[in-house]
């Protein structure tokens, strides 16, 4: 068998089996031609220096997609990682070289910058790379799965995340079948394919929230998604951060509209913010920047928030007077609810933010009551999505 296997996302061919001691990467066909036809890499071994670029271009894809930008910091750690201590320089000069990333200074006008004592350079990722037609790679070696648990967590739920498998096939097919762009596919599909080499549980740096592998996995990827063939029922909370909100003011003695509960509870709350020509998730976006990421309440869509629920933004000046972002607070209140959650039938489970994943569905009731206990000691009816 060829120790390179290509196949272009629009190939027939596309629905094969990939075996899972296979290393399999999504990037743009372009690249990967001219990456392939190389007659120079940092190292001599030519498969380990592919297997490198792309490895690293997988991690920088969850960044992108994560952060929704195509300027990304990079600690000097990272690029160590995946490319060593004595050859990283000539793997970003290459980088730079096939046109793939430019260093670009930071606002102040310096290259470089701190943050927790880590050494960062700033990369422009070029559209040019972005936008390619895709195609997979496939090297034909053995490739043993990095594991990192950082942290003390159930142990079922780890032993769920390190064993969970994927119908690979149906979740490309479907990933391209819902392809917004070529761009944000390869995103989606380098997190998925990541799963074959690397496995982690982590909390959060300044939050309660329990990250893992399939934190950034897409909802259209996670459909395919089972352990031994056993899929997974879901449950989570429409409007959760909403509802969260009004959880966090109840529980502080503070004021909230009737409105603001019912619209909260109905699922409804983003409705009442779109404007003509808008949709929900940009709507969406903008209440989390100006409401639950960060109170601004100088923003327009905050000061329609005040219209229209008077009481509940006083509230929110209120609780926001202090330096802990609103963010952190309504994630961690999140995780108060949803890490406590443990199935009693299910052999494997996992929690996602304000969302339970498990696999018996005799679990879906006394879950369900679980999750309506918490918020009904405050008066809150949430509305769940079960998916069975």
């Amino acid at each position: 068998m060829e120790i390179y296997e290509v196949i272009a996302l629009n190939d027939n061919d596309i629905a094969k089996e990939i075996k899972k001691q296979t290393n399999v990467y999504c990037t743009g066909i372009d690249f990967l031609g001219n990456l392939l036809a190389l007659e120079k890499y940092p190292i001599a071994n030519k498969r380990i220096a592919v297997k490198n670029i792309l490895s690293f271009l997988a991690h920088l894809d969850e960044s992108l997609k994560k952060n929704s930008t195509t300027v990304v910091a990079i600690n000097q750690e990272i690029l160590i990682k995946y490319f060593s201590r004595d050859k990283y320089v000539d793997y970003v000069n290459l980088l730079k070289k096939m046109k793939v990333m430019t260093a670009v200074p930071y606002e102040n006008g310096t290259f470089y910058n701190f943050v927790d004592k880590k050494k960062s350079k700033q990369y422009r990722i070029h559209s040019e790379f972005l936008n390619q037609d895709l195609a997979l790679l496939i090297i034909n070696a053995k490739n043993d799965i990095e594991v990192t648990i950082d942290g003390k967590f159930d142990k079922k739920m780890v032993k769920t995340i390190l064993n969970i498998e994927v119908d690979l096939k149906a979740a490309i097919l479907d990933e391209v079948a819902n392809k917004q762009s070529n761009n944000s596919l390869r995103c989606r599909l380098s997190i998925l394919l990541r799963l074959y080499s690397v496995r982690w549980v982590k909390t959060g740096q300044n939050v309660d929230r329990i990250y893992h592998s399939l934190s950034n996995v897409s909802r259209i990827s996670r459909k395919h998604i089972h352990i031994k063939g056993n899929h997974f029922h879901n449950i989570d909370i429409k409007n959760c951060q909403p509802l969260l909100l009004c959880y966090l003011l109840l529980k502080n003695g503070l004021e909230v509209d009737e409105s603001y509960k019912k619209d909260c509870e109905n699922g409804r709350l983003y409705e009442r913010f779109i404007e003509e020509g808008a949709s929900r998730e940009e709507t969406k976006v903008l209440l989390y920047k100006a409401i639950y990421f960060a109170f601004k309440p100088k923003r327009d869509i905050a000061l329609k928030f005040k219209e229209l629920y008077p009481a509940t933004f006083k509230s929110l000046q209120v609780i926001s007077s202090d330096e802990i972002k609103m963010a952190t607070k309504l994630q961690n209140l999140e995780a108060s609810i949803f890490n406590k959650l443990a199935p009693q039938k299910s052999k494997n489970y996992f929690t996602l933010f304000d969302a339970i994943y498990f696999t018996d569905g005799n679990d879906i009731l006394h879950l369900t009551k679980d999750i309506e206990d918490k918020f009904a000691a405050f008066g809150i009816k949430p509305k769940l999505s079960i998916n069975e």
